[in-house]
């Protein structure tokens, strides 16, 4: 039970976190909206209560003390300054060092929670002794005499009349317990006497408290320890938790048990009329304030039960990425198994068979179309990340920069954005670094001294296209040349387009920085990129004009797990070429072919488009026939044709891994397992062009 709670805590605080931090760089630049200080609040408050509640309990004293200075900023006795924003970005960062660590001896994190917190004393209106000196992160299992459980007691407190001339505050005691929980309270105020027998030293007032907390009894009479010899206290647990499925007791069962009504006196209304609560208001027998609290105890526990009910019928919940793959790859397994139904149903030339087939074909698609849907999430939230990185590093560097981000609500299969993570932050690092110049240099030239970078998602032709583009000095494509000449990535003699030259930049160990500083000019990072976004069967494409600024554009797939494929054949092999990339098939004559410098051409509609011989590539040159079939396909915004022997037709095509032996197989990204039982390799596009391209140079 206790494991489970932390689990959900650190999912819901993780996500609270990333919307802190997003709205932390808002609130720099417009320090007096109050929709982003009234979220801030929110975020810290939940993270302090659902904190306390799950055992992560010095984590919501941290957090306490934040929102007690940010509650200030709400009421408007302080003002959003430039350090406050450094201190909650320092103290998001903090929060998320404690989540993810389950050490509760940390003497460094203490240390950091030190500095922060005496930070923070300006903001907070205490005094010097009470500045908090750091916490001990302690995320262990709480011992087993603390009640892990949220639980509501009934506490009967009646100070003994000469209290208060002891010097003892009975009030002070009812606000020490607000430190543990929710807390409310009915005064009794029965026993005071008429204004002129009022004695102002003694005490007339008694309390009834209930309180919600997650800590033990013990917690609670430990409050009332030095006053404990000089008053009545009684202290009862009136609700678990895990009691909240059953209703909770009537009236005039909880002024029974509270010893305000005798089950005589209750069992004497009965003979009237049936027993409600109105009768007992009506009888006079119990003092209408202890009624009042007996209805408190009955709202609280029954508006505790509510809610809880209502968040147990929730539409949504939290499914792990691990149940989610195993779905997914169950469903893998069901599209394998329906193509061998599909093949067998063509074999028996069944009409019955077929229908059968048909409908679960449809059924199929069905599941994994809702399946894919269930693992595709915005990738607003990775985009959030990069706010923060700019923030930092552009300050580091003395450089003023702006992120804008487009598209946020794009949506990529998870494991697609599990996986874009780390290169795009190596290609906003290099933008921020290479690309955006000082602002001195932005207005020599000029430009605004703010530079910005733009990082922009959508969907296009069935994938989702990520642009990072920034507005700074841009690439001289004669440098790359020449570096690339002087590294030996070329040899002097027909130069590429600027478009190809951009290109040596994803090549291992190319790099154009004279100095090397710690973000980047060791030459490591882009060429990491490439193959990572190739991984991912994506592609990257550079484009930049002098002085004005640089645009990387990724292609990436939706979803790495099952993707509509045309099937087709070369020779005797079978083959994939992913649906999203394909324009439209074509039927000719090989003497139809033209050749050229670059090798053959298709003429279509008036257009030359380059032609792939797939026949060379899987090395059975000898069997082309004079009736081919060409697949046009756009690559980069390029058109070529794929020369094939025959169409098999479209299905939907179940991605495997490679092993091994075959992952240095250029042009091929994985395989899949046909109806047959055979295997068909799926074509890696951009890397069959490459292989032609430096073929046909040869």
């Amino acid at each position: 039970m206790y494991q489970n709670m932390q689990t959900i805590f650190i999912e819901e605080a993780t996500d609270l976190l990333e919307e802190l931090e997003e709205a932390f760089l808002e609130l720099e630049n417009d320090t007096k909206n109050m929709d982003i200080i009234n979220r801030i609040f929110r975020a810290m408050h939940t993270i302090k209560g659902s904190g306390s509640m799950c055992g992560f309990t010095n984590l919501s004293k941290f957090t306490h003390e934040f929102e007690t200075a940010f509650d200030r900023v709400r009421n408007g006795e302080i003002i959003v300054t430039k350090e406050l924003i450094e201190i909650g970005l320092d103290s998001h960062s903090f929060i998320e060092k404690v989540i993810k660590s389950l050490d509760h001896i940390n003497p460094t994190l203490r240390e950091e929670s030190k500095e922060i917190l005496q930070m923070l004393h300006k903001y907070s209106p205490q005094k010097e002794e009470d500045i908090p000196q750091g916490i001990n992160i302690d995320l262990s299992t709480p011992d087993e005499d603390v009640a892990l459980d949220w639980a509501h007691y009934r506490i009967r407190f009646i100070p003994d009349k000469n209290v208060l001339t002891m010097a003892m505050n009975p009030l002070a005691l009812i606000d020490c317990l607000m430190d543990l929980g929710e807390v409310r309270s009915v005064a009794y105020v029965n026993e005071i006497p008429d204004l002129d027998e009022i004695d102002e030293t003694a005490c007339y007032l008694s309390w009834e408290i209930i309180i919600s907390t997650q800590q033990g009894k013990d917690d609670i009479i430990e409050i009332f320890e030095f006053i404990e010899d000089d008053c009545e206290l009684k202290v009862d647990v009136i609700n678990q938790e895990s009691d909240f499925e059953n209703d909770y007791k009537r009236l005039g069962d909880i002024l029974i048990e509270r010893g305000d009504l005798t089950e005589e006196q209750l069992a004497a209304l009965f003979e009237e009329k049936p027993l409600a609560g109105e009768l007992i208001k009506e009888s006079g027998l119990v003092p209408q304030e202890k009624i009042d609290s007996a209805l408190l105890e009955q709202e609280v526990v029954r508006s505790e039960r509510d809610q809880k009910k209502q968040a147990v019928a929730s539409d949504n919940i939290r499914v792990s990425s691990a149940r989610l793959d195993m779905q997914m790859d169950l469903i893998g397994e069901l599209v394998i198994s329906l193509a061998s139904l599909n093949q067998l149903a063509l074999e028996q030339n069944d009409s019955k068979l077929n229908a059968i087939s048909e409908e679960l074909d449809s059924l199929v698609t069905n599941i994994r179309d809702n399946v894919l849907g269930i693992r595709m999430l915005p990738i607003g939230s990775t985009f959030s990340k990069f706010r923060r990185l700019v923030r930092d590093l552009s300050s580091e560097q003395g450089k003023k920069i702006e992120m804008l981000t487009f598209g946020a609500d794009t949506e990529l299969d998870k494991m697609v954005i599990d996986q874009l993570s780390d290169p795009l932050v190596h290609l906003i690092r290099n933008s921020l670094d290479h690309g955006i110049e000082l602002p001195a240099v932005r207005q020599a030239s000029g430009k605004d001294e703010s530079g910005t970078i733009t990082l922009t998602a959508k969907h296009a032709h069935g994938h989702v296209l990520i642009e990072i583009k920034d507005d700074g000095k841009g690439i001289d494509p004669e440098i790359i040349w020449n570096k690339a000449l002087e590294k030996n990535f070329a040899k002097a003699g027909e130069k590429p387009s600027d478009r190809e030259i951009l290109q040596y930049i994803f090549e291992p160990g190319f790099s154009t920085a004279d100095t090397v500083s710690n973000i980047s000019g060791r030459g490591v990072g882009m060429d990491v990129v490439k193959r990572s976004i190739e991984s991912l069967r994506g592609s990257i494409l550079m484009e930049s004009i002098l002085g004005k600024g640089t645009t990387i554009t990724l292609q990436l797939p939706l979803t790495l797990a099952i993707i509509e494929g045309l099937l087709v054949s070369v020779g005797s092999e079978s083959l994939v070429i992913p649906l999203s990339m394909v324009v439209e098939c074509v039927e000719t004559k090989k003497s139809k072919l033209q050749s050229s410098k670059r090798g053959q051409l298709i003429r279509v509609r008036d257009t030359l488009i380059p032609c792939l011989p797939l026949q060379n590539w899987v090395g059975e040159q000898s069997t082309m026939p004079e009736d081919i079939q060409v697949i046009i396909v756009n690559i980069d915004d390029e058109r070529y044709g794929l020369i094939i022997n025959d169409v098999i037709g479209q299905q939907q095509i179940v991605i495997k891994s490679l092993g091994d032996i075959y992952k240095t197989i250029a042009g091929v990204s994985g395989a899949t397992i046909l109806g047959d039982g055979s295997v068909a390799l799926i074509l890696d596009l951009p890397q069959i062009v490459q292989l032609f391209e430096v073929a046909e140079r040869i």
